[in-house]
């Protein structure tokens, strides 16, 4: 009936891919974006397999999901979701008390004829049922067409048309731009930017990434997601300073998050001066002010300089670091400062920072 719960089970990966949520709310819902409406509405419910929905972009198969109202489409099941009982559950009868239960035989054979009648009914329907999934309505999503079945007689069987969001194209050079969701915060929005020289046969130090890839290079970096993809690029790549600027809670805020990312990767981070105020994550080494550049050299420890805006003959040094340490060491200045040739601007959503211009 329209007014039935709705749910879905997760299924089993399809040519080698899992199911996320952005492809199942674009396929019960009409619109992947609105994915983070079912991951609220089973976060941290128990499953079957005893694992529980905190990360929208781990599901397992098998898993049930609770869906929207109006939820319609291939895999949409209706009626109430059968979510594992929990510790609340009535305990089953005794013996003993099932035997003053004598009086409601009748009843209780008549629900389970009911029962019984409707699997069948469902069986039979799912046998008729024509075995279709709905294609896209746009070059969003890649699928694996169903070829046309041959008039002569043969075993290859038609692949199973796969519906999943393709990554969004990223040039290999020029001008990169991408706008993302944090992976910290769900209120801020970053958008990167890179300037990236033409270079055959280099590594493209940027890109995406699915739930269950991690970046490569010397200082991998994620950086955020945009629906079911994650967004990585190499530190160590850019040119001369890393910068992120924006909105000033954000950017902080951001740069914690990157600074905990780099330090889980095992890269080195010094902090110089309170630009992360009391939110230094622990194994970051704390200076006063910027090292003299002397000290550095293409041996140095991989890692990065996280800084506040520096200006003259510091920002001067800063940016011959990189060169200096053949990419080992990138300054990473954040806050009121120029926006760099890689740089990350952090804002809050709904808030429009004026746009700093490139140095």
């Amino acid at each position: 009936m329209p007014g039935d719960p709705r749910y879905y089970v997760v299924g089993p990966p399809r040519n080698g891919q899992p199911e996320y949520l952005y492809q199942i709310a674009a396929q019960t819902l009409g619109d992947g974006n609105r994915f983070r409406e079912i991951f609220e509405l089973n976060r941290g419910r128990g499953q079957p397999d005893g694992g529980r929905l905190t990360d929208p972009l781990a599901l397992r198969p098998g898993w049930i999901l609770e869906l929207p109202a109006g939820a319609r489409g291939p895999g949409v099941r209706s009626g109430i979701p059968p979510f594992p009982a929990g510790p609340s559950s009535p305990p089953a009868r005794s013996a003993a008390g099932a035997g003053q239960a004598g009086g409601h035989a009748p009843y209780l054979l008549g629900a389970a004829g009911l029962v019984l009648m409707a699997l069948l009914l469902a069986a039979a329907l799912r046998l008729l049922r024509p075995r279709w999934r709905s294609r896209p309505e746009s070059a969003a999503f890649t699928t694996v067409p169903i070829q046309p079945r041959s008039a002569a007689p043969g075993p290859s069987p038609a692949p199973v048309p796969v519906l999943f969001p393709a990554a969004p194209a990223l040039p290999r050079h020029g001008r990169v731009a991408v706008s993302l969701t944090s992976l910290d915060d769900d209120a801020d929005l970053i958008h990167v930017r890179l300037l990236v020289p033409a270079a055959e046969d280099a590594a493209i130090p940027y890109g995406w990434l699915d739930a269950h890839e991690a970046p490569a290079g010397r200082l991998p970096l994620i950086l955020g997601r945009q629906g079911p993809w994650r967004f990585w690029l190499d530190v160590a790549a850019a040119p001369d300073l890393f910068t992120v600027t924006g909105s000033p809670m954000a950017a902080r805020r951001q740069t914690v998050g990157i600074v905990r990312r780099l330090l889980a990767a095992g890269a080195a981070v010094t902090v110089v001066g309170d630009v992360l105020g009391p939110q230094i994550p622990p194994g970051c080494r704390q200076i006063d002010d910027l090292p003299a550049v002397e000290g550095f050299g293409p041996s140095s420890e991989p890692g990065v300089i996280v800084s506040g805006p520096l200006r003259d003959a510091q920002l001067t040094a800063a940016r011959a670091l990189t060169g200096r340490t053949a990419s080992r060491v990138v300054p990473m200045l954040v806050g009121d400062v120029l926006r760099a040739r890689w740089s990350m601007l952090a804002t809050v959503e709904g808030d429009r920072p004026s746009t700093v211009p490139v140095p």
